[in-house]
């Protein structure tokens, strides 16, 4: 709408200097307007004239103009995401003008007022001119040598400091921050590029489901056949049929929640439709992706644990290797320390299951009394035999001599567990 009432402006313009030209000349006296407006050449023409600005508004309507084929880059996937980048990044630049605003018209001020006074610099004084030279600085284009003036070291020293405080904030500080800005908004686009595509493509698809227009702008000013058939229907329906006739919708229902009085209109219908897809899609993603995080972690974690059983099946059979090669003394010393903590171990259990018998006899049933005392004689007998055993076992070795020590430790180390074992199943019995 704007590109076309700039067009219109220009055109209008145009064809009132035609007017105006033929109404002064019309006359047949020839008056200085009459010259002015068709024999004065453009050099001498005021700055205000219409024909300059009429020039000037077609020069910037025909550059919009050409920019509105970008509206149609959305239904590209990749020129698409071009398009969202850049409209993200103009709006970082008209954010980081604010900022810019602020402190360029600061030092403007200061640099101004230093070389107001000293009309010797013909690029600093004038409040235009300065302007132009920070404005230039910020780009590395301006000359460096315009701030100085070695007639007056103090204000030379002032423009200096100052014009060294302008490069460090303005060209080093606030445009690197701009690049950070442009580029943290291009990379949000880009990692989301799939779904901002869409958004935008489904945007530009939306435009076009309403009834469009039957000809092109600017003819679509001028009445078409299908425009007089709409009004000569439009009269006829309010007439003759307004109360028979039912208003014809136009857009299909959709289902909603709501009542009729707050029903949406169809367009937010379509875009809640497909915000909520693409939500859903999006957590589908974030679920898939979490489980088969999970997933890797305990097959590492699996991988890990058989990691470990191999490796402790390797350190026992080395443990075990170390074990039949040790000479004999570390050997009998071994198996005799093993042999005490295995007796101390049996003796601590008898203990305990004692103390725990005594603890629990006021709560024992009279109906199990007999069997607890069948299974307790059981296991008396059955710590005789192992003790009558471990004797007899104990002359054999001893009789055999030193080289059957070894052996005979192993034997009392693996009777000492089957005892410890006896005894485990007593107590679980009781």
């Amino acid at each position: 709408m704007m590109v076309l009432s700039m067009y219109l402006a220009s055109f209008t313009l145009r064809v009132l200097i035609m007017l105006k030209g033929y109404i002064l000349c019309h006359d047949q006296d020839v008056t200085e307007e009459c010259i002015y407006f068709t024999q004065t050449v453009r050099e001498d023409w005021h700055q205000e004239d219409p024909q300059l600005i009429a020039e000037l508004l077609f020069a910037v309507t025909s550059m919009l103009s050409f920019t509105r084929l970008a509206y149609i880059l959305p239904a590209h996937e990749t020129m698409g995401t071009l398009q969202i980048s850049i409209g993200k990044m103009i709006n970082d630049m008209v954010r980081f003008m604010f900022i810019l605003m602020i402190i360029g018209t600061a030092f403007l001020c200061g640099i101004n007022n230093v070389y107001a006074p000293y009309v010797i610099s013909p690029h600093l004084g004038r409040f235009n001119e300065t302007f132009n030279f920070l404005f230039w600085t910020m780009f590395g284009v301006a000359n460096q040598d315009y701030v100085d003036m070695p007639q007056f070291m103090l204000a030379e020293l002032v423009g200096r400091i100052l014009y060294g405080i302008f490069t460090l904030v303005i060209v080093i500080v606030l445009l690197n921050m701009l690049i950070a800005m442009i580029t943290n908004s291009f990379q949000k686009i880009q990692d989301d590029a799939d779904v901002e595509w869409k958004f935008a493509r489904s945007k530009l698809y939306l435009s076009y489901f309403r009834e469009g227009l039957t000809m092109p702008v600017p003819f679509n000013i001028i009445p078409s056949p299908k425009a007089i058939f709409y009004i000569l229907r439009g009269i006829f329906r309010r007439l003759c049929c307004c109360c028979t006739c039912p208003s014809e919708q136009k857009y299909p229902p959709i289902a909603s929640m709501g009542s009729e009085d707050n029903q949406i209109p169809y367009r937010q219908q379509v875009i809640k439709a497909l915000v909520q897809r693409y939500i859903e899609s999006a957590r589908r993603e974030f679920e898939e992706t979490r489980r088969k995080d999970i997933g890797n972690r305990v097959t590492e974690l699996s991988k890990a644990v058989g990691r470990m059983h191999s490796e402790m099946k390797v350190v026992q059979q080395l443990l075990m290797d170390k074990g039949h090669t040790s000479n004999d003394a570390l050997t009998k010393d071994g198996s005799s320390v093993l042999g005490k903590y295995i007796i101390g171990a049996k003796n601590n259990f008898r203990g305990f299951a004692s103390r725990g018998d005594d603890r629990n006899a006021s709560l024992q049933v009279t109906v199990h009394q007999g069997q607890e005392e069948v299974k307790e004689e059981k296991a008396d007998s059955d710590e005789q035999q192992e003790t009558d055993a471990q004797q007899n076992q104990g002359g054999e070795c001893g009789a055999e001599g030193p080289k059957e020590d070894k052996d005979c430790e192993v034997v009392k180390m693996e009777e000492g567990r089957a005892g410890l074992k006896i005894m485990q199943g007593g107590s679980e019995d009781k």
